[in-house]
């Protein structure tokens, strides 16, 4: 697959998403970086953690080897200040690598993208460029 290879090192990462517990996480588990679970809240995320990482173990794998991302809902990223800090951070307890969201698409102004980086770095997570 991927012939002729990319050129690019190191490679681009590759990143599985969705919340398949039998299919999904254990293809994530096998060929990816990152695995990033769609509309899970921060407590779902908690309680599906174990078996992320028993689908690593399954291959052999160190589970703190792959990354977890989550793709959070328009509609609980869309009101800027406290309810969305208070979310950002608990999703930043959890131990997730990215937060992936689409402020612009809600908002599509100006302000809308460094509110957002505003509310992100309230919530105590470190903003990567882009």
């Amino acid at each position: 697959m991927n012939v002729p290879k990319g050129i690019q090192q190191p490679r681009p990462p590759i990143i599985v998403g969705g919340n398949g517990h039998e299919v999904t996480w254990r293809l994530a588990a096998r060929f990816a970086d990152e695995l990033n679970v769609v509309f899970l809240t921060p407590e779902q995320i908690t309680e599906a953690l174990p078996l992320i990482r028993a689908r690593c173990e399954e291959i052999g794998r160190d589970p703190a080897t792959l990354r977890l991302s989550v793709y959070a809902s328009d509609e609980e990223m869309r009101e800027p200040g406290g309810a969305r800090v208070d979310l950002i951070g608990r999703y930043a307890q959890v131990g997730l690598a990215r937060l992936v969201a689409f402020p612009a698409r809600w908002s599509p102004t100006e302000e809308t993208h460094p509110r957002f980086a505003e509310d992100c770095l309230a919530a105590g997570i470190e903003l990567e460029p882009a």
